[in-house]
């Protein structure tokens, strides 16, 4: 089952490559810390930033290598335990930054995360609701919409069926947006494809490596816009308790081994 949903992203991924019209090649350096804020309350700070890195021309329009996507997300998590936890932001997107054509959305959301067991992996499904403020530069207007975005996601360890400090892991997730609510050219206009693999450099700590696919309806002719970045990861959790050294060579306990999976990927 870990081996058929995993190839079944890959096939979702690259499926999506021939099926767009406009793709722009890039980067997506993320980063994610999470610390403990009281015993089930946690606080976790994400950035991103997606950028094109190469001059694509695409129906006589240009498109010059430069950032096109950044993300700052504080978020508060209430973990009510290993498998089930909500959580809440108010995050801050800007498209185009560093341009004269920015735009600024100012975005509240609330969303559920719950993970399960599933073969020698983790399977986990995150149900978020979005409230969008997105400012126009040139016009200065706030228009509001809202939508529903639903992740599921599989995770495993590549060495045995447990995850220990300085091995490898595979990650594959696909989520879905759904508009709910405002001005929208239709009801599902955004899809996100990732598979990677990540490497745990200590309890605490890991990096990933994987190709994200963005694919978002542009306007009213149903012409997608397509990001395929390479990502790359870095998270940070201080929610992770290290082991005493004198134990850091034994295999990691089932307790041990829930925290790993049940902060990873971040909310």
């Amino acid at each position: 089952m870990r081996k058929y949903f995993f190839i079944c992203s890959l096939v979702g991924i690259f499926g999506a490559l021939q099926a767009q019209n406009v793709r722009l090649p890039g980067l997506m350096p993320t980063v994610s810390v999470t610390l403990p804020i009281a015993r089930k309350l946690d606080f976790n700070f994400t950035t991103f930033l997606v950028a094109n890195i190469t001059n694509e021309r695409v129906r006589d329009i240009s498109y010059p290598a430069q950032g096109r996507l950044m993300l700052v997300q504080p978020s508060v998590i209430y973990r009510f335990g290993p498998n089930l936890n909500v959580a809440a932001s108010w995050a801050y997107i800007i498209s185009n930054p560093l341009t004269a054509n920015y735009g600024n959305i100012s975005c509240p959301w609330q969303q559920v995360m719950y993970s399960h067991r599933l073969g020698g992996g983790r399977m986990y499904h995150r149900l978020r609701f979005e409230s969008l403020f997105a400012q126009k530069a040139r016009t200065n207007v706030w228009p509001f919409s809202s939508r529903l975005r639903y992740q599921i996601g599989f995770t495993m360890p590549i060495q045995g069926n447990s995850l220990e400090t300085n091995e490898f892991y595979v990650n594959a997730n696909h989520e879905s947006f759904i508009n709910t609510g405002g001005k929208n050219i239709t009801t599902f206009s955004e899809n996100w494809n990732y598979a990677g693999i990540g490497y745990t450099v200590s309890e605490r700590s890991k990096v990933e490596l994987g190709f994200m696919n963005m694919s978002r309806i542009r306007n009213a002719a149903f012409d997608n816009m397509v990001y395929n970045s390479l990502q790359i990861s870095y998270f940070v959790n201080f929610f992770a308790r290290a082991s005493p050294t004198a134990k850091s060579a034994q295999p990691v306990s089932k307790k041990s081994e829930n925290i790993h999976f049940k902060s990873w990927p971040p909310n």
